[in-house]
């Protein structure tokens, strides 16, 4: 089985992808499918029953696991449930398997209470055991490349399933099946049993209505099929592991002095080994390190009979040329390695060092050509392009030039004083300002008295027109979700925003779905809103495709565009609080229409422990974290940001808003259109 290059599934998970990584990781995932076709996995038991792969403990008597087995295991715990991370987009947000999926992968991260979250229990573990390993979202994580190949291979299917949820649906229900049904083991964390139980519940209820759906069953079996094989691969490796310990503290150690050999060369001219300075070892042996530690365990600096004792130890205690240079948990890599039993070389892997000479088609494709500009879409192709997009990287080129139009539109109508005015950010400031506004609005409404000024009919064209815009609702959030470790308090309340919007696993608490009644009960026939008959329907205006094309493209470049995405998040979830969603809910009871859609809003954005709530305190969080890392001077051009994003909810709305304006007026005036 020939390795992946490690930073292929850094790329995966934290980009930016280079031109052609998703489709080359894609197309090796096809061809695992494949190959479980024509040659069935033996032993694998049947679709959604019970089985046992013991990975933390050993087989003689549930021996803890050691050391070296968590450190080896850790992508595969930490990522757990990361598979799962896109699988409520707006595309399918709405549908019962995507429901029941998405619970599991909120079960898995913690949403509610992270203390429970698997992941994050794993990497306590690794704390409490002394195993330091970078963050998952830091650049070092795979890089240092020092798990076994099986577990790469199987985190790299974790992750490619995360960037197309949609394309692979069949497999990914078996995939997430399998993990479910998995027994859990007794060095696993306590609780784990009922965790798994009720997931397998959720696995099977989305398995059966996949079916309903028309999803192909043979493939729901090769993804059941393949987390099984990983798995058993996976638990074949971990013996190796162990017992060759010199393997793997040599490709740690090289892992650790690759990181640092841009910084290290040219002070160690003094330092021999085998007749030559370290500085010239360190400049030649940039691919390969083997020689290097050889040459090193060989030398003086290193005493095999009295590991702690070496030279190469103590040149990083305190007072060393070293101290300060290495962590303690890189030090014990170095004691480690030179207990380790002096084994052959370890063989080296040229594809994974990047020879060029040794690549082959199954490469990352660094260098390929960027595939030629499509056409410029008109806005009804692009909503239906945005709305498509698995990822990020499937994104036309159009979707970002949304973005900049809306915002540069934002900022020529401030000199107009559009909108809100601007003010200097502290935490007090935005409270005030919320609080304000909020009180404002409030004090604005005034209950129905008698008639209202618009007709029925005037409430279903408006009915109509929006529903581009609400049946993508919560689709500026749609890249929050991630593994449980990249939530950090700031994801974790655009998380539980983006749910909610999605109606937290219940397919009939979608908004979307609600609104859907609505059109229903008014006998508004529209197509399905992912369809070409939407996106081209004659009664829908080109202005009731602008606000949907900012928010799904927003949800595409969240993390480019966090701040703007911050502030949008809170108009929008400001947006109807007071007198507007009142006075619509009016309305709508008034022609005898449904207006659970509003009176929805209405409760769960309130300002008090809602939306609208956690919307600002996921802005004075991030604000605070600029101000942490930056600085304060740094503060002011991010709240900038943030406050274009709150202004540009209104001029995204500006073509719209200006039709029904006008058509208001035409109706006042007796007009009938």
């Amino acid at each position: 089985m020939k390795p992946l290059p490690s930073s292929l599934c850094q790329r995966l998970l934290n980009g930016p992808l280079q031109v052609g990584d998703l489709e080359l990781a894609e197309d090796w995932l096809s061809r695992e499918f494949q190959a479980l076709e024509t040659e069935p996995e033996a032993d694998i038991p049947s679709l959604g029953e019970p089985w046992h792969c013991p990975l933390l403990t050993t087989d003689e008597g549930n021996t803890a696991a050691t050391p070296g087995r968590l450190h080896a295991l850790a992508p595969f715990y930490l990522l757990e449930g990361a598979w799962l991370a896109r699988i409520a987009l707006p595309t399918n947000g709405h549908e019962t398997v995507s429901a029941l999926l998405l619970r599991i992968f909120l079960d898995m991260v913690g949403l509610e209470d992270p203390t429970q979250s698997p992941p994050l229990r794993f990497r306590a573990r690794l704390i409490r055991e002394g195993i330091q390993l970078p963050p998952l979202h830091g650049p070092g994580f795979f890089i240092r490349a020092d798990f076994p190949a099986s577990i790469l291979r199987f985190c790299t299917w974790h992750l490619v399933l995360m960037h197309r949820p949609r394309r692979f649906l069949p497999e990914l229900l078996g995939y997430t099946l399998a993990h479910a049904c998995r027994v859990a083991e007794s060095e696993e964390e306590p609780g784990l049993p009922a965790l798994r139980s009720r997931q397998a519940a959720w696995a099977r209820e989305a398995v059966d209505a996949g079916s309903r759906q028309g999803l192909c069953g043979e493939r729901m079996n090769r993804g059941w099929a393949l987390y099984i094989r990983y798995c058993r691969a996976v638990l074949d490796e971990l013996p190796a592991w162990e017992t060759e310990p010199n393997m793997t503290q040599e490709a740690r150690l090289a892992g650790i002095i690759k990181a640092k050999l841009p910084h290290a060369l040219g002070y160690h001219t003094r330092v021999r080994l085998q007749g030559k300075s370290l500085d010239d070892w360190l400049r030649e042996q940039t691919g390969d390190l083997v020689p290097l530690l050889h040459a090193l365990r060989e030398s003086p600096r290193v005493q095999v009979q009295c590991p702690a004792a070496s030279r190469l130890l103590r040149a990083m205690d305190f007072g060393g040329p070293m101290f300060g240079v290495f962590s303690a948990s890189e030090r014990q890599a170095f004691l480690n390695w030179i207990e380790a039993p002096n084994l052959p070389p370890t063989p080296v892997d040229e594809t994974a060092a990047g020879n060029p000479e040794s690549r082959d088609d199954t490469d990352p494709p660094s260098a390929r050509a960027a595939p030629p500009p499509q056409a410029r879409r008109l806005r009804r192709e692009l909503y239906l392009a945005l709305l498509r997009a698995e990822s990020p990287d499937d994104a036309p080129p159009e979707a970002e030039a949304v973005i900049r139009r809306v915002l540069r539109r934002t900022r020529w109508l401030h000199p107009l004083r559009w909108g809100a005015p601007p003010f200097e950010y502290s935490a007090e400031s935005l409270r005030a300002f919320t609080e304000t506004r909020h009180r404002a609005e409030i004090d604005r409404y005034r209950p129905l008295q008698g008639a209202p000024k618009v007709d029925r009919d005037f409430c279903r064209w408006v009915i109509r027109q929006l529903a581009p815009a609400i049946l993508n609702d919560g689709a500026w959030l749609a890249d929050i979700a991630g593994p449980a470790e990249h939530l950090d308090e700031v994801r974790r309340y655009l998380l539980r925003i983006y749910v909610d919007e999605l109606g937290a696993g219940h397919p009939e608490w979608n908004h979307p779905n609600v609104y859907r009644r609505l059109l229903e009960e008014q006998g508004i026939d529209l197509p399905a809103f992912d369809s070409e008959a939407f996106a081209q329907h004659p009664t829908l205006l080109d202005t009731a495709f602008e606000i949907p094309l900012y928010l799904l493209a927003i949800g595409l470049f969240g993390e480019r565009y966090r701040p703007e995405q911050l502030g949008l998040n809170l108009a929008i979830e400001l947006s109807g609080l007071g007198a507007g969603y009142p006075r619509a809910i009016d309305i709508l009871r008034y022609h005898g229409m449904d207006p659970t859609i509003i009176r929805l809003h209405l409760s769960i954005d309130n300002l008090a422990s809602g939306h609208a709530a956690w919307a600002r305190e996921a802005i004075v969080l991030y604000l605070d974290e600029i101000r942490r890392l930056g600085g304060r001077t740094a503060v002011e051009p991010a709240w900038r940001r943030v406050w274009l994003g709150y202004q540009s909810l209104q001029a995204a709305s500006l073509g719209l808003t200006a039709c029904i304006v006008g058509r208001y007026a035409l109706h006042r005036w007796g007009w009938r259109v």
